[in-house]
């Protein structure tokens, strides 16, 4: 909790198992996601983005899933805050960013013009990701014109400045 209150600069915290790191738990589905990301159990599904005047698909938004052996399918919210607090989130985003790219690619030779959506966390933006994304493009031959990178709140409120140069870059 005291750990807690000082990441959240909160006067109280309460305590639970939720936020100890140190859960046996917690500390497994770690080593899990960490394998999972290397072993083919992560999974995207596509949202798709409809423009309303036209009633065509015009883009989607990759969501990732973990097809998890034992438990099944992972929400997202099961294991995406673990991923952002243990370092795991650049290695996930890599892969997402890559297979999403790499499915755009296959659909743009019979549906040219479509886009793809990722959401982008704001432990992202400490990497190099306007150098990485661009070779990700250019790797899958998508033009950048294809990509909405989504950014969350947090991405900003963490580190304004940062967040505004990578932006910029992008």
């Amino acid at each position: 909790a005291l750990y807690a209150a000082k990441t959240a600069r909160a006067a109280i915290v309460r305590y639970h198992a939720g936020i100890d790191e140190f859960d046996p738990q917690r500390l497994g589905l770690i080593a899990e996601l960490r394998r999972a990301i290397s072993a083919a159990e992560l999974v995207l599904h596509y949202q798709p983005k409809i423009d309303v005047a036209s009633g065509q698909v015009t883009a989607f938004e990759a969501l990732v899933r973990w097809q998890h052996p034992v438990r099944g399918l992972v929400p997202p919210n099961d294991f995406i805050p673990i991923a952002e607090s243990t370092g795991l989130i650049g290695p996930l985003t890599q892969w997402v960013v890559d297979s999403a790219l790499g499915q755009l690619a296959e659909w743009s030779h019979t549906r040219p013009g479509l886009a793809v959506a990722v959401n982008i966390s704001a432990r992202n933006l400490r990497d190099d990701l306007p150098g990485w994304i661009l070779t990700r493009l250019a790797a899958h031959r998508v033009k950048a014109g294809q990509v909405v990178l989504e950014l969350t709140e947090t991405s900003f409120a963490a580190d304004p400045v940062r967040a505004t140069v990578l932006l910029e870059e992008l």
